[in-house]
């Protein structure tokens, strides 16, 4: 079953993605949604076509673990990334799921920020 997550805030009017002129790079439109499918994380039309995505693996009992983070060359610098972790760890708290940090992208958030995630950090 494919879950949405709220839109987030990025660039743009409208819907899906717009191209920024200066940069030649897609922008995040104001109501791009994170959805969640097939364990997947991702922002697209289709979980097996996302430009960007997270992806976990079940690892036990209420366990996950985040394997890889993934943002198109033309998507990076907006915070896309973390809107992907943000979506994981608000669905981890909803779930009551621990997560494993095998990435490193979500290593180094839950480095950075350890009280943010303490509650869904798996030790």
């Amino acid at each position: 079953m494919c879950q949405s997550f709220p839109p987030f805030p990025g660039k743009g009017p409208g819907t899906g993605y717009v191209e920024a002129k200066s940069q030649g790079r897609k922008e995040l439109a104001m109501s791009e949604t994170i959805h969640f499918d097939h364990n997947r994380f991702y922002i697209g039309d289709r979980a097996d076509q996302a430009q960007a995505y997270l992806d976990i693996e079940p690892a036990g009992d209420r366990l996950v673990r985040a394997t890889h983070t993934v943002v198109d060359e033309s998507m990076r610098g907006q915070g896309v990334a973390g809107k992907l972790l943000e979506a994981l760890v608000s669905h981890a708290r909803a779930e009551g799921w621990q997560i494993i940090p095998a990435c490193s992208y979500v290593q180094r958030a839950f480095d950075k920020d350890p009280d943010s995630y303490r509650d869904v950090h798996y030790k």
